[in-house]
Parts: structure tokens; C-alpha cells; sequence
């Protein structure tokens, strides 16, 4: 049962996505697996429970679900090597998702956290726009006078902020269709896009307040995130 009020993460989460990385076997999981779930995948859960409602104050529709099925907000630990050359059968870090739109929580815009043994990171946004639907909805939207300058000062909003980062997979160019000189021609180049918070360190990341920094980190984020939706239901 995962704890019923978010009090950090144990030194002891921290202790484990280190030894992992060293010991990335079956045998050495398994002996562990109880410390996993302990320190860090209770601790996840109540921390999705916490921010779950915090963030649906700037993000009216996000969804979140503190199960640990792997269907849920919290990310399972058991890595996809089918098409990897890289087989260690678990990841190193820890990740949460809040999801925000029908279809793949992987694939629509979102809010996460990563946590590594070093620090972690708030996210919003999309990692890639997944279908050609998705990419030329983008690309009309940016095209678009209202729109396009809208997320222009959005990111320009975020960019300005001391820490922050926004980024995405880029094109090499514009994309062929437009002018090579377009106002908003670098983030015609995007092929995903998202915002990035300020590194949060091991000492905040076993911090109660680390809600309260995760709900400070969407409302900052929170426009580009609200931007992206409208792009999921335009294309979907």
C-alpha cells in the first residue's frame, strides 16, 4: 500500500537508481524488488495522488491514476529491449506521467516527473507528435497568424524564465512547404516539443514541498501544455 500523504523520497530511492545502474540483472532485482517498491514506487503514488488535483487547477482535463500496473501514472521500472541494442532489462530512473487527451498516454501532451539518482526534472509536453495528422495540424497552427504567434509567446514566456528549457526532435530545415525565412520557421522545424523545469536536486526531491515545486513547475508550463491539447483534438 503506497503511503497516504507524500512525505519525499527515502534516501533510500536514491541508494537503489544508484546500485541499479551497476547491478542491472534479473537475479539482483528480484533480491531487491521489495526496496523498490518501498522507497520508491509508494512514494511515487502518494506523490500522484498529491498532484494529480493540483494540476487539474491549471489543466482542467489532465487525468492521473497512482496505480503502478503500468497502466497508470507511474512508469514501470522493466525497460522494452525487443528493438534495442542496449538489453539492460531495467531503466536507472524513476518516471511519473499525467496524461492529457483519449488515446496513448504515451503519445498525447502530458506532465511528468524524472528522477534519477542525481536529480530529477518537471516535463511538459509532447516527446514527438506521433502521426503525420499530428505533425501537419502542428505545422497549420504555426502557420496560422493567431496561433502560431500565440505559442511563439508562449515559449518565448518560458525560455525567459531562469532554469527553464524548451526543446524538441527537430528537422534539419523548414519543412519544404513553407518559406525557408518564415517568421516562426524554427518551430516549424519540430517534430515534438516540450518544456523542461529547472533540475530539481536529491534534497527537494525528498522534500514534502516537492508537490508544491511540481504544481509551481505546471502553472509555468501549463500554456504550452494547454497548446498542445488543442492540437491532439484538432488532429484527432
Amino acid at each position: 500500500m503506497a503511503p497516504t500523504s507524500f512525505q519525499g523520497f527515502p534516501k533510500e530511492a536514491f541508494t537503489f537508481l544508484k546500485e541499479i545502474k551497476t547491478h542491472n540483472n534479473k537475479t539482483w532485482f528480484e533480491k531487491h524488488k521489495e526496496a523498490y517498491v518501498e522507497n520508491v514506487v509508494e512514494p511515487g503514488q502518494a506523490l500522484v495522488e498529491a498532484l494529480g488535483p493540483r494540476l487539474q487547477k491549471v489543466a482542467k482535463t489532465v487525468q492521473y491514476d497512482s496505480s503502478a500496473s503500468g497502466h497508470g501514472s507511474v512508469k514501470r521500472i522493466y525497460r522494452d529491449v525487443r528493438f534495442s541494442k542496449d538489453k539492460k532489462p531495467y531503466k536507472d530512473y524513476f518516471g511519473l506521467i499525467f496524461w492529457d487527451g483519449k488515446g496513448s498516454k504515451k503519445e498525447v501532451p502530458s506532465f511528468g516527473l524524472h528522477v534519477e539518482q542525481d536529480g530529477g526534472w518537471f516535463f511538459a509536453g509532447m516527446h514527438g507528435f506521433p502521426t503525420k495528422e499530428v505533425r501537419e495540424t502542428y505545422r497549420k497552427m504555426v502557420d496560422n497568424e493567431r496561433t502560431g504567434k500565440e505559442l511563439q509567446r508562449i515559449v518565448h514566456g518560458i525560455r525567459k524564465t531562469r532554469g527553464y528549457e524548451v526543446g524538441g526532435s527537430e528537422l534539419k530545415n523548414v519543412p519544404r512547404e513553407f518559406d525557408p525565412e518564415h517568421p516562426r520557421g524554427e518551430l516549424l522545424k519540430h517534430n515534438g516539443l516540450w518544456a523542461l523545469s529547472p533540475k530539481i536536486t536529491v534534497a527537494q526531491l525528498k522534500s514534502p514541498k516537492l508537490v508544491s515545486q511540481c504544481a509551481a513547475y505546471a502553472k509555468k508550463t501549463a500554456p504550452l501544455e494547454q497548446w498542445l491539447v488543442k492540437l491532439w483534438k484538432k488532429a484527432s
